[in-house]
C-alpha cells in the first residue's frame, strides 16, 4: 500500500493526508457510535497513515531537524534493533508514549511510528530511536 504513496512529493501527502484528515474528523461528527466511527474512517485511517509515512521515509536530510541530546532523550535512546523487538513483543504501546528517529547524540524531529516499525517502514539512516514514555 505504500508504495503508492512513496513517488508523491511533500507537497501532494500533505494534501493528501489533510483531506483524509478532514474526512476523518466529518466521520467522527456524523456517526452514531464508535464502531460505526472506526468501521466508516479506516480506509481514511489507513490513507493518512501510509502517506505520513512515505512522508517521513522521504524527508530528506536537508529538511530533518537535530538537537543535541539533552539529559531525558540520552535516558530514552535504544538502539534500533532493540526498538524493533519492543515493537515485535509489544513491550511498548502507542498509549505508553512515542518514538523520534535519533543518532548517537542527536534527536531529529522525525517521528518513528510504532506501526511502520512493526510493517518494515525504516529509515536506513538512523540507528537509534528516542522512546518517550508517557
Amino acid at each position: 500500500m505504500i508504495t503508492n504513496y512513496l513517488n508523491k512529493t511533500r507537497e501532494e501527502l500533505i494534501e493528501i493526508r489533510k483531506q483524509a484528515e478532514d474526512r476523518i474528523n466529518e466521520i467522527f461528527e456524523n456517526t452514531n457510535s464508535y464502531n460505526e466511527y472506526l468501521q466508516i474512517s479506516k480506509p481514511f485511517i489507513e490513507i493518512e497513515f501510509y502517506a505520513r509515512t512515505a512522508q517521513i521515509l522521504n524527508t530528506p536530510e536537508s529538511d530533518i531537524i537535530l538537537h543535541p541530546h539533552n539529559e531525558l532523550d540520552k535516558k530514552c535512546l535504544m538502539s534500533i534493533e532493540d526498538f524493533k523487538q519492543n515493537c515485535k513483543d509489544r513491550s511498548i504501546t502507542c498509549e505508553d508514549g512515542f518514538g523520534k528517529y535519533s543518532t548517537d547524540t542527536h534527536v531529529t524531529n522525525l517521528a518513528a511510528s510504532l506501526r511502520a516499525f512493526e510493517e518494515g517502514y525504516i529509515r536506513p539512516d538512523f540507528k537509534y530511536v528516542c522512546w518517550y514514555n508517557k
